[in-house]
């Protein structure tokens, strides 16, 4: 900042603890603004994250009681815009950095 030209592109975010439910979300679209709801884990168990996709591309993703792997990939994911596999990013044993696809070429990104 001061003087300098920096742009802010952190995804919006937010979290929440409810009773046994804890919650962290990043991104954002608009009322009908996407294309696919992609889920991974156990979602009776409530242990799941949920991703939204435009096309290829994430453009948000919550985490339900699911701390391991924390939301910083999936605010990098949706920052930079990559394109995703998602039939991989919804299989759990698959690390989320390697759902994503350059030039059609399945990498850990």
């Amino acid at each position: 900042m001061l003087g300098q030209q920096v742009s802010y592109d952190r995804a919006p975010y937010f979290f929440t603890d409810q009773y046994h439910v804890g919650m962290e979300f990043a991104g954002w679209f608009p009322r009908g603004g996407y294309d696919a709801l992609v889920t991974r884990g156990d979602l009776e168990a409530r242990a799941f994250c949920a991703f939204w996709l435009t096309g290829d591309r994430i453009v948000a993703g919550m985490h339900v009681n699911q701390w391991d792997e924390g939301i910083a990939p999936v605010q990098d994911l949706i920052r930079d815009a990559v394109p995703v596999d998602r039939h991989r990013l919804a299989d759990p044993a698959v690390p989320l950095r390697d759902s994503v696809e350059c030039n059609g070429i399945r990498g850990s990104g």
